[in-house]
């Protein structure tokens, strides 16, 4: 009788461990999608193309440099996405790096930057 209860205790905080997994994931999913969509409504507001007025009150070299590289009515780049795979230390040692894989987006005005990572524990 006691090993039926501890078994089915047991299967009882497994089935809450697979659900509470399973709900953190989706809930992380839905929180990465709503980030990538703040910064993507943000980044829509930005303007497509260079204009040089923007330059005014950058430092002297910096507002050089972009008069350069630049010029009037070029379009410009206002979001850029990445996908990465790689290791990250999680605790010191030799014994700590984990693997992961990471989505990323950037925007440009305003700044802003998402980073969706999967590390292996």
């Amino acid at each position: 009788m006691v090993f039926r209860i501890l078994v089915v205790l047991l299967l009882g905080f497994a089935a809450a461990a697979v659900v509470a997994v399973f709900i953190g994931n989706r809930r992380w999913h839905h929180d990465s999608e709503a980030a990538r969509a703040q910064l993507s409504t943000a980044a829509s507001a930005t303007p497509a193309h260079f204009d040089s007025t923007e330059l005014a009150g950058l430092p002297d070299p910096v507002a050089r440099y972009f008069r350069h590289v630049l010029t009037p009515g070029q379009r410009m780049v206002t979001r850029a996405s990445f996908e990465q795979e790689g290791t990250f230390l999680m605790k010191p040692g030799p014994d700590g790096w984990r693997s992961f894989r990471a989505q990323q987006e950037f925007a440009v005005r305003p700044a802003g930057f998402v980073w969706d990572a999967r590390i292996s524990m």
